[in-house]
């Protein structure tokens, strides 16, 4: 096989331009080998792009308990909770969808929406995080006051029952459980916050998220 040859079938090596997605015509400010990070006009929202080329450190996307098990593990190291977790198909590749939240000092929350790409060598990550800002809690009294008064929400000696819950499991009783005024019902109602923000622009990457040819090759996670 002469040299020409030789280059010519020599095996694409993955970059994090293999996957491309909107950037919402947000300000750039950071573009590296393995990061690209935009923040939104307001400050109030991050978008960011990174890859790594080494194994990932997850469990595995067919062991949908166990990746619930390592995710609220890792969460509670912060104080941490879950709102989405599903694996999921685009074009064909296995991806985790998530949305988490923590707890923001002295006040509100800030929520991270991603898609993780795995592959057996390589790892794409797309997150999206957005604080809250300004006066916090304003959906949460707000649903509250409702869910309250329809009796859906029933305040109790041992707190609000029908307030909080695991979005999974009825029986997960720690972290930073999701609130009933977190279900994505709500979000048009409040579309400015937060959650809201970061459940919007994850539909859209989801539906303009493109591939180079070459990611259809990878050896599988």
């Amino acid at each position: 096989m002469d040299l020409l040859s030789f280059l010519g079938n020599k095996t694409p090596k993955p970059d994090i331009n293999w996957v491309t997605f909107p950037d919402f015509g947000w300000r750039q400010i950071k573009n590296e080998a393995g990061l690209l990070q935009w923040v939104s006009p307001d400050n109030a929202s991050i978008l960011s792009s990174t890859f790594s080329d080494v194994r990932p450190d997850i469990s595995g996307v067919e062991d949908i308990q166990a990746l619930f098990e390592r995710k609220r593990r890792d969460l509670s190291v912060y104080s941490g909770g879950i709102i989405r977790l599903e694996v999921i198909a685009i074009n064909n590749i296995q991806a985790i969808e998530e949305i988490v939240k923590f707890p923001r000092k002295p006040f509100g929350v800030y929520y991270i929406g991603s898609l993780v790409i795995p592959f057996r060598d390589c790892c794409f990550t797309i997150r999206i995080q957005s604080v809250e800002s300004g006066m916090t809690g304003l959906r949460d009294s707000k649903i509250l006051n409702v869910s309250m008064a329809s009796g859906q929400v029933v305040a109790t000696e041992n707190g609000l029952r029908g307030w909080m819950k695991d979005p999974y499991d009825d029986t997960v009783k720690d972290g930073l459980l999701m609130n009933l005024s977190e279900s994505e019902e709500y979000d048009l109602q409040f579309p400015s916050h937060p959650l809201s923000k970061v459940r919007d622009k994850l539909k859209t990457i989801k539906e303009d998220l493109q591939f180079d040819k070459g990611i259809f090759d990878l050896p599988a996670f």
